[in-house]
């Protein structure tokens, strides 16, 4: 008898742990963080301040100040020039965030440039470590490695069509709720855990507000393969109250803060969907706590499939 149970039991948790596994599995790639709490660099962060190095273009840098000081708070921060980095970098014990983009004439990485934006580069956001020895590094194509805490990439081609810049804002916010997600919950490796841990704590918020959902995405304005990225029978499951909107209301929206709606954003990191590499997330942007309160991985395309929505509903429904 003991030992039926004692096996029954063992074979309940295996496919208990199984289960997590996948589901937390599926979110590995979504994750901008990229190290757990015991990690040097993130206690480093938590214990110093975070210097934001600026562009020099007027526009660029007044957003980064306002998305700054709207969702930072995971640390104190500082904004910084370029002038004040040749001075600071000399520390391998201070933190940075900075914009970066592609070099014309060589393969390498630096700081993103007024003429970047004018030609709508690809940029990535990185939080690293800088120091004296990795100066000539500290803007690199790689993202990962031991001074990069987390990161992320944008494309303003792609976001003109969209949401423009509220969908870096929307990241800068991600960024800044996975890493506070992954201290206070003192996850160590499994970074991708904390995704599942503000999916099943914020995902119930969306049941009382309206779910705004991009005109792009379903009137044929972006299409791949003949298809849109959200049908009408997609939309037509969902359970609560939704709106299709434009551009310029959904920046009036999320700027005014509006404790009434949350925006679903499907995020791609690069101009083309490269399915082999990453198709883009799912994520939904609450307006008023400024918080993500779903996110997912788009596996199999740009769409958004019936299952996949399936799974936004039961999440909505504090189930996982």
């Amino acid at each position: 008898m003991f030992k039926k149970f004692y096996f029954r039991s063992m074979k309940n948790k295996i496919l208990l742990a199984l289960f997590f596994f996948i589901v937390c599995s599926s979110f590995v790639k979504a994750q901008v963080i990229t190290k757990g709490c015991s990690n040097a660099s993130v206690k480093l962060m938590l214990h110093s301040k975070t210097y934001v190095v600026l562009t020099g273009d007027e526009n660029f840098d007044t957003w980064m100040k306002a998305t700054f000081e709207k969702h930072w708070m995971v640390a104190p921060f500082q904004f910084v020039t370029v002038t004040e980095l040749d001075t600071l970098v000399k520390s391998d014990k201070r933190i940075f965030f900075f914009p970066q983009a592609k070099d014309d004439k060589t393969p390498s990485m630096r700081l993103l440039t007024t003429a970047d934006i004018e030609a709508k580069k690809d940029m990535v956001f990185i939080l690293s470590v800088g120091g004296f020895k990795q100066t000539k590094y500290l803007y690199t194509p790689a993202t990962t490695g031991t001074k990069v805490i987390a990161f992320f990439k944008f494309s303003p081609t792609r976001a003109e069509t969209t949401a423009g810049m509220i969908e870096p804002e929307i990241m800068i916010a991600f960024m800044n709720q996975s890493i506070q997600t992954v201290i206070d919950n003192k996850i160590k490796t499994e970074v991708k855990d904390s995704v599942s841990l503000m999916i099943c704590k914020n995902a119930t918020a969306m049941v009382g507000k309206t779910l705004i959902v991009h005109n792009a995405y379903n009137d044929e304005t972006i299409m791949l393969d003949d298809k849109v990225l959200i049908n009408d029978k997609v939309l037509q499951d969902y359970p609560y109250t939704y709106q299709l909107k434009s551009k310029a209301d959904i920046e009036t929206i999320i700027n005014d803060g509006s404790e009434n709606f949350c925006y679903l954003f499907l995020y791609f990191p690069s101009q083309y969907v490269n399915q082999a590499d990453d198709s883009g997330d799912i994520i939904v942007y609450d307006a008023g706590s400024k918080k993500i309160l779903y996110y997912g991985e788009n596996y199999e395309g740009p769409w958004v499939e019936k299952w996949e929505f399936k799974d936004l509903i039961y999440a909505t429904k504090g189930k996982l």
